[in-house]
């Protein structure tokens, strides 16, 4: 009929449409040679309708859902279903019904709530037209896995060779199965949801029965080398544990979530400790020891993988079991593990009470693990007052890793004691911090640790910012990123980004340090990791001076405060803004809880010149000068470096020398501010800091004038012109404004004798009262305080006799003082 159809209507010219399935038509089939006939000329084609690819199985869910799916869900539907439209049409209705299309944990188990009803129907149906034997063979090959093995498969099935081919060729013929192309004697289930109908049909003590006899036919094949083979191993022995091997299970989940973790794979290391200890469970009298180095493993594979909160659980479970059984080995690598990251600004209580039981338990040793415990207890205490104990216990670790010759320790006891000297050091340390965090990365280069040469890196990049070296810096940052990108780890997703947003800040590109820091603060808040917001808020400080916007973002200001008490350049920052905003009792307030008692509140740490330099400008806007002396006597050792802190430099506040430059001009030392802004300008020019540069032309103009001689006005001028060309290039207007109003001051004379006894500058402050300025726009103009230039007003009304600004404008005119 069909080829009658084809032969004589085909001059006529209708379209004529057939379908078929062929999974349903085997060679033998007439259909096979009609289909031959059809096909063969000009006009004839034989169309094969493949599976929807990722992109229409992305367009059928977004039309189901009425928004566009999260890429993990999407991906899990095409691989569960191979873009069958029917089984991915089962499958979203499944998902939908659930709710779970809208959310990226949708796809994690897709179909982990069961299969659709008329999936498994049809599945059945097709499953149902094989032999009792194929299927039997199909049901120990759903254990085995997706992909099987012949010789896998003949063992656990049981049945000779060619009685096993014989069935499979069965269920090749009805395409449930398929010989996996350019690998031999392995095949494949035609669909996932085909496998997933075979094993979930299996009675449970069935699955459990050929769980071990698939793991034990999988391990006689790969005895020679079970290594790549461990993590399918594990899969089968727990899946079998209820058998009564649990022994056996526990074994090889922990020896392949080792594996996994020496693979940098660490969700599937964790998943593997987590399902060994869950077949440990099973024991009637399980191995603590076992139960406890298990909780250590879920531990280091989750804090690798960025999941702190489940990290942090199974280490604090480790160690009340450590504590138990008396294992002080576990409870150190209990504590260790919990210090692999670093608490922004505080002592994590949990850590260092683990880390004193561990030095307690292991005193008089000499050992790696000692050394480690006391490394990590002083770098615990980095944001604690206790500065001496933290140098001591470093120093002691460092000095135990040499003798016992240990590079691996060596490297992990540096790294530890870099951040516990970190702001308790003189200033003559700088270099050492440097010389430890290139030991650190050098060591564990050679040792292969990419991690640990990551980790030292980032010490190393804010080494190199504090000492001018941008080059440097670039080059430690660059290397990072591509170590990061190879490890996976999830907390550099959002560092490094972060990194790139604080020198792009340093540089004056602010509106792709705005770009990544969005970016960067959305990865890590994604990762849940909450760390993100205390160094993602130190970007936007260290952006905000740059931009001379630090009054402009007082809410800001006040919620990081309040969100971050441990961290006092946080508190600083309050004080700055609330000055540049003009509320003056309030930063007042701020400043004077920040330097009572010796500046109790700022203790040395990491954070410490951070807070000094923040809060040398809020002294500088209230004319505070008692605290203006003591942090210029504070921050004098440092003069030849700039602010750096955070991971990666995330904090940067540029040249210590221009912090020291407005506190000298707080002090009345006009002299001293020129030298100190002149060096923080070539200090930003050779890290190619523009608004640094800017700002520190700004201050020496501002010194110069205060100077008053001829020459050093005419240099103010030149100077002034280039902060402003460079503030307008960057889009600093502020500065632009200030630079245009102290030009005109610096071009008007200056005479030795003032009318009425006027100071310098009072006249100053007469001019922009001719001008039309209001006390505030004067004050920004002068950098002075509002309350300083209403009590300049003041003496200019008692020294000229007048009663009023429009009075005052004219007297100034009479004098001459306006030109």
């Amino acid at each position: 009929m069909l080829r009658f159809v084809g032969r004589e209507v085909e001059p006529a010219g209708p379209l004529v449409v057939g379908i078929y399935r062929d999974d349903e038509v085997d060679r033998t089939h007439p259909l096979v040679a009609a289909l031959a006939d059809l096909t063969r000329g000009p006009r004839r084609r034989r169309l094969l309708l493949r599976g929807l690819d990722q992109r229409d199985v992305a367009s059928f869910v977004t039309l189901e859902a009425g928004a566009e799916p999260p890429p993990e869900l999407v991906a899990a539907v095409h691989q569960q279903t191979d873009g069958n439209p029917f089984f991915v049409t089962e499958v979203v209705r499944l998902l939908a019904g659930q709710g779970r299309l809208h959310t990226a944990a949708g796809g994690a188990g897709v179909l982990a709530a069961g299969l659709p009803e008329g999936v498994r129907d049809v599945v059945a149906a097709r499953l149902a037209r094989l032999s009792r034997p194929c299927q039997c063979v199909l049901e120990v090959a759903a254990v085995v896995g997706r992909d099987f093995e012949l010789r896998v498969l003949q063992p656990a099935t049981g049945l000779p060779a060619d009685r096993l081919l014989a069935l499979l060729e069965e269920a090749e013929s009805a395409r449930v199965v398929g010989a996996v192309p350019e690998a031999l004697g392995r095949w494949r289930f035609a669909h996932a949801l085909v496998r997933e109908v075979l094993y979930e049909g299996l009675p449970a003590a069935r699955r459990v029965a050929l769980h071990g006899r698939a793991g034990e036919a999988l391990e006689a094949v790969h005895a020679g080398d079970p290594g790549p083979h461990l993590a399918e191993l594990a899969h089968h022995y727990v899946a079998a544990a209820p058998d009564g091997q649990v022994a056996r299970a526990v074994r090889v989940a922990a020896q392949a979530g080792r594996r996994a973790l020496d693979l940098l794979a660490w969700e599937e290391a964790g998943s593997l400790f987590e399902r060994g200890l869950a077949a440990l469970e099973l024991d009637e009298r399980p191995d603590q020891r076992q139960r406890c180095d298990l909780l250590l493993g879920i531990g280091e594979a989750r804090m690798a993988a960025g999941d702190v909160p489940a990290a942090r659980a199974a280490y604090q479970r480790a160690a009340e079991l450590a504590r138990a059984i008396g294992a002080p080995e576990a409870l150190a690598r209990a504590g260790l593990g919990l210090g692999l990251v670093v608490p922004g600004g505080a002592v994590d209580p949990v850590e260092v009470e683990l880390l004193e039981e561990a030095r307690e338990a292991l005193a008089g040793m000499e050992s790696p693990l000692r050394a480690r415990v006391l490394a990590r207890l002083a770098r615990a205490l980095t944001f604690s007052a206790q500065a001496g104990r933290r140098l001591a216990l470093s120093a002691e670790a460092v000095a135990m890793a040499r003798r016992l010759g240990d590079d691996a320790t060596l490297a992990a006891v540096l790294f530890d004691r870099h951040m516990a000297v970190w702001g308790a050091d003189p200033p003559a340390t700088s270099e050492e911090r440097l010389a430890m965090a290139t030991e650190v990365v050098a060591l564990a280069e050679r040792l292969g640790d990419r991690a640990m040469a990551l980790r030292g890196r980032g010490l190393r990049g804010v080494d190199l910012l504090e000492m001018g070296d941008l080059a440097g810096f670039d080059a430690d940052l660059a290397a990072a990123e591509r170590t990061a990108r190879e490890l996976r780890q999830l907390d550099y997703t959002w560092q490094l980004p972060l990194a790139r947003a604080a020198r792009a800040a340093m540089t004056g590109d602010f509106d792709d340090a705005e770009e990544l820091a969005a970016r960067a603060l959305a990865t890590g808040r994604r990762a849940g990791d909450g760390a993100v917001e205390i160094f993602h808020a130190g970007v936007v400080v260290s952006l905000n001076l740059m931009r001379g916007r630090i009054g402009e973002e007082l809410e800001v200001a006040r919620g990081a405060a309040a969100r971050f008490p441990a961290m006092p350049v946080f508190r600083a920052t309050l004080a700055a803004a609330l000055a540049s905003a003009g509320h003056f009792d309030e930063a007042r307030f701020e400043v004077h809880q920040l330097v009572a008692h010796d500046m109790a509140a700022l203790p040395r740490n990491p954070g410490w010149r951070a807070s000094l330099a923040v809060l040398a400008v809020a002294c500088h806007y209230i004319r505070q000068k008692e605290a203006s002396a003591r942090i210029h006597e504070l921050l004098l050792p440092y003069a030849s470096r700039t602010i750096a802190s955070g991971r990666f430099g995330s904090f940067h506040f540029g040249p210590v020398s221009f912090h020291l430059g407005l506190l000298a001009l707080t002090l009345g030392r006009a002299e001293e501010a020129a030298g100190r802004f002149a060096h923080a300008a070539q200090l930003a020019e050779r890290m190619r800091s523009r608004p640094m540069v800017a700002l520190s032309r700004e201050g020496q103009a501002r010194a110069l004038i205060v100077l008053g001689r001829p020459d050093d006005r005419r240099q103010a001028v030149t100077l002034l012109d280039a902060a402003a060309t460079t503030a307008r290039q960057i889009g600093i207007h502020g500065l632009v404004e200030r630079a245009q109003m102290l030009r005109a001051v610096a071009l008007r004379p200056a005479p030795s004798v003032w009318p009425a006894g006027l100071s310098s500058r009072e006249v100053e402050v007469l001019r922009l009262i001719a001008e039309g300025r209001s006390n505030r726009a004067i004050a920004e103009a002068l950098f002075i305080s509002p309350n300083t230039v209403l009590h300049h007003v003041s003496s200019i009304f008692a020294k000229t006799g007048v009663a009023n600004r429009a009075e005052a404008a004219a007297y100034a005119i009479r004098q001459g003082l306006t030109g």
